[in-house]
């Protein structure tokens, strides 16, 4: 039990399933006409393409999606033009309106006492919520 493993069970030499050890051995896994086919396969196998062929493959595989990649460069510069054309457009347009004066007014954010009159007060909601004391 001193193995690598020590936790884990270790097989023994003897066995001990009671079972015919010479019956196993005789019985094939597959049977004779499948192992047959098996070597006829490996000894007889399909072609396959040499190394430059193979190669070449890759190559008008790589040129076909190279083609696709352009046409979606392409696409894409065409469309950042469209979209520098139309911010070039609207930046000239802002100016011209900044002159006319209508510029928006930004909020005032400290209020006057007047303000803080005007609105009514908030009442808190804790008051709702306390607990009441045991009797």
């Amino acid at each position: 039990m001193g193995g690598k493993n020590p936790g884990k069970p270790q097989k023994r030499a003897g066995g001990g399933g009671g079972g015919d050890d010479q019956t196993e051995a005789e019985k094939p896994f597959h049977s004779k006409e499948f192992m047959q086919q098996e070597l006829d396969n490996l000894l007889n196998a399909p072609e396959r393409p040499t190394w430059d062929e193979f190669k070449e493959q890759q190559r008008k595989k790589g040129e076909m999606e190279g083609d696709m990649d352009k046409v979606e460069q392409e696409a894409q510069d065409r469309f950042r033009k469209e979209l520098d054309a139309d911010r070039a457009a609207r930046l000239a347009r802002k100016p011209a309106e900044e002159e006319g004066g209508s510029k928006k007014k930004k909020k005032d954010k400290h209020k006057s006492k007047k303000d803080k009159a005007r609105r009514p007060a908030v009442r808190p909601l804790l008051g709702r919520f306390r607990r009441r004391a045991p009797h």
